[in-house]
């Protein structure tokens, strides 16, 4: 995997959110910065530690959740993504960056059915959205493959 190496601010603030999570381990918006922060230098397993962390504040946190998907779907581990991406469907149903990212993890895995079906879910509740654009080209391009095969 081709990590960006942090640069020294990214890294002055790292070390300041966790000195703020060490001494307020009940910080809730800081064991997200912290996590937001590690997952913003690609060093997924430690955002991974830091929303698991948060996770235990707050479970039913559909943006931590969901990030916590991304960050497992970054490292190829897309089950863990999946479980992650559709509890956080579970709490807020209609959630679009969860319809939109559980629609990429299906596509990932060949489960091009179940990835159209949340992104056509997706279209319907948010049409004017980015996310429903990207998946109104994610549908037409695929549509474009089954016919050509």
């Amino acid at each position: 995997m081709n990590r960006q190496q942090p640069t020294m601010e990214d890294m002055q603030r790292i070390e300041e959110l966790k000195q703020i999570v060490t001494d307020s381990p009940e910080d809730f918006e800081a064991i997200i910065q912290l996590a937001n922060n590690y997952f913003d230098v690609d060093d997924y397993n430690q955002a991974i530690n830091y929303y698991q962390q948060a996770l235990e504040l707050e479970r039913e946190h559909p943006n931590v959740l969901i990030d916590i998907g991304v960050a497992y779907f970054n490292m190829n581990n897309p089950d863990s993504a999946l479980a992650y991406v559709e509890e956080a469907l579970q709490v807020e149903p209609h959630h679009k960056q969860g319809l939109y990212n559980v629609g990429i993890i299906y596509y990932n895995m060949g489960q091009t059915k179940q990835a159209i079906d949340h992104w056509e879910e997706l279209i319907s509740l948010h049409g004017s959205t980015v996310e429903a654009r990207n998946a109104r080209e994610f549908i037409e391009e695929l549509k474009k493959r089954m016919n050509q095969s």
